[in-house]
């Protein structure tokens, strides 16, 4: 079987955030270190942290005289909060339909992708990248 390779795939990883006692968690109980005035309604709505990142890689099966390899580097690009209000939140503000993506400052994006990074290798690629092991 030929090598198969990957490269510029795109992906993400997403965590629903939730507050207990003025601190941001996932839900493995990880302590996210964002502000609360940028979740300030995390009790009653729904706000989700999003990683994307970048994939590159290969996979090559090996042959009878040689070992099967594989590679697969993830490059974070962004993380921001998505913000999901409720009904009476989007009835309150004109205009609000699906809520906002909220921006986060280069180091807290840097600090996010640091902590997530082992979990960002356990997105699944769908289609884009094969499975390693599947030959």
């Amino acid at each position: 079987m030929d090598c198969n390779r990957w490269s510029g795939v795109m992906g993400s990883l997403e965590i629903e955030l939730y507050e207990n006692k003025g601190k941001i968690f996932d839900a493995d109980d990880t302590e996210i270190p964002i502000p609360l005035e940028l979740v300030p309604n995390c009790e009653s709505e729904r706000y989700e942290l999003v990683v994307e990142f970048e994939a590159n890689g290969y996979s090559d099966p090996g042959s009878y005289d040689s070992p099967p390899e594989f590679s697969d580097e993830r490059e974070p690009i962004n993380a921001y909060i998505v913000w999901h209000p409720d009904e009476d939140t989007k009835q309150a503000i004109k205009g609000l339909i699906h809520g906002k993506m909220i921006e986060l400052d280069e180091k807290t994006k840097d600090n996010l992708c640091e902590i997530f990074s082992d979990k960002i290798y356990e997105v699944e690629l769908g289609d884009f990248a094969p499975d390693p092991f599947d030959y």
